[in-house]
């Protein structure tokens, strides 16, 4: 789908480099770990548990350079330390929508007892369809992960990891640093940056999640990317465990 008018060539650049800003942090996002956050945990689901979550995401550069983003995502536990995950989207901006379905997994393989840190390995392949084509696979992605342990309520998430596309030049680098801490066991707060080799730049994020019941919550992330052109994302989420 065309846009209703005209757009001037520099406009059209910019529109490119926020689609490819965006591009890195869907890619991040498409399969998530622990709403709100974009940086993966290390933890896993406990034995038999599943969850499903869905969020809302608007993400813009300005005016003419919206975009917004629809996800739910279903994991469950499968024993051997793992989860696995199929996550859906739907992203639409001013040229139309597309749609991505990411496969991924999560494996603990070290640590996590007595305090000590806890490390594991997230990786996903992820196919996306764009203006009525057809769902092509459009990236593999894995990432090393470890959480450690600040203080009783707080944590830090690591995270170092690699994308590769069709081509060798969509591959890229990426890293994430999160910090968490349970202000109760209803509300944690946390903050986190994250970049590829591609948009160095890193995103600045704070989040919240809060227990509305036993097995519900909601959360919420508001995020700016640093450099000239900030872009800016917010995103609303709910989380279901059963």
């Amino acid at each position: 789908m065309t846009a209703l008018h005209p757009i001037p060539r520099h406009c059209r650049a910019w529109r490119a480099r926020f689609a490819a800003t965006l591009a890195a942090l869907l890619a991040c996002a498409a399969a998530q770990a622990g709403r709100p956050l974009v940086t993966e945990d290390a933890a896993v689901l406990g034995d038999g548990e599943c969850t499903v979550e869905t969020y809302w995401g608007r993400f813009a550069a300005d005016a003419a350079a919206t975009t917004r983003l629809l996800s739910s995502q279903f994991a469950c536990d499968v024993g051997h330390r793992t989860q696995l995950a199929i996550a859906a989207a739907r992203v639409r901006d001013s040229d139309g929508h597309g749609d991505a379905l990411t496969a991924a997994g999560k494996t603990v393989f070290a640590g996590g007892q007595g305090g000590a840190a806890e490390w594991s390995l997230a990786y996903g392949a992820v196919a996306r369809r764009t203006r009525g084509l057809r769902m092509e696979m459009d990236q593999l992605y894995a990432t090393l992960v470890t959480t450690v342990a600040l203080g009783r309520a707080t944590s830090a998430h690591l995270n170092l990891g690699w994308a590769g596309g069709r081509h060798p030049r969509d591959d890229s680098t990426r890293w994430a640093v999160a910090v968490e801490t349970a202000v109760s066991d209803e509300l944690h707060l946390m903050a986190e940056t994250f970049a590829d080799d591609r948009n160095p730049a890193p995103w600045l994020q704070a989040g919240f999640w809060v227990t509305l019941s036993p097995r519900l919550s909601f959360n919420a992330s508001y995020g700016r990317k640093t450099g000239s052109g900030a872009a800016s994302g917010v995103t609303l989420g709910l989380t279901a465990s059963f």
